[in-house]
Parts: C-alpha cells; structure tokens; sequence
C-alpha cells in the first residue's frame, strides 16, 4: 500500500513539473530614447531557428508568440533580432515582415532574409546590426523576471 501511495505522489510531481511548456514574453522596443512602433521582433535559437516573434505597438511593446501561435516561448537564451524597414509603397511609413498566409506567420523568404546579410534589403528605419540574426548584440534571456528592455540605442 506504501509502495502505491509513493508511486501516485511521485507521478503527480512529475506530472506537476512538466506541465510548463515555456514563459509568456513581453517587452519595449526604445531607439532614440522613444517608443518604436510597428517593429518586429524575432527570437532565434543558435540553430538559426525563429523561436518566437512579435510586433510593436504605439507604445514599443511587444507580447512573443511562437511560430505555431502558441504565447509561451521555451526556457533559453537567444538573439533578438528588431526590424523596421520603410515602406516603398506609394503610401509612405514603414512596414514590418511580410506574412505568409499558409503559416499565419511570418514568411520563411523573410527569415531568411534576417539571417543573412543582403544588399537587396528594404533600408531600415533602426541601425542596420539589429536586422540580422549574424550581426545583432541583442540577446533575450526565457524566463525573465520583468519585461524585456531592448533599447537600440540613441
């Protein structure tokens, strides 16, 4: 009787444990010592992998959500990558990535396009090193105990 009493305790905590499949993420995006709206900000993995992405609204904040929809990112460290290219429509402003309508998502030509340095890129808005998953300093660290910060700089 011990014995199944220990074995039903000890799967209840396993179960208990392993129900956490990662962490809600939000965040600002700051360039200039301003809110940066309409940005997109993507996490990768160092296999080069989108983890999670998300857009900026009015005020610079960001809520990730991964590439299946999903609002909890897995535990690690990855590279931020922030990108806000101007529009070359008639319209004006700015534009984030492009979406790929079978996904949901965001296209995998814009991803690569992130992770590879290319001269055929819309200009940026942002510095230039914060649109590539080669060259960003940005780094996010799942969890956190308060809202990520990426300040770009002035």
């Amino acid at each position: 009787m011990r014995l199944c009493v220990f074995a039903g305790l000890m799967l209840g905590l396993l179960t208990v444990g392993g129900c956490s499949s990662g962490y809600k993420v939000t965040g600002t995006v700051i360039y200039k010592g301003q809110p940066v709206q309409g940005a997109t900000v993507s996490l990768f993995a160092e296999n080069g992998n989108v983890v999670a992405s998300g857009s900026t609204d009015a005020d610079g904040k960001f809520f990730m959500r991964t590439s299946q929809g999903k609002e909890l990112v897995p535990a690690g460290t990855y590279k931020a990558v922030v990108s806000k290219m101007e529009s070359s429509g008639a319209t004006g402003g700015t534009t984030g990535p492009p979406s790929s309508a079978d996904s949901g998502g965001i296209s995998k030509d814009y991803v690569k396009m992130m992770m590879t340095e290319t001269k055929n890129r819309p200009k940026s808005v942002i510095p230039d090193k914060f649109n590539s998953a080669g060259t960003t300093t940005l780094k996010v660290t799942v969890p956190s105990s308060e809202p990520v910060k990426l300040d770009l700089g002035s």
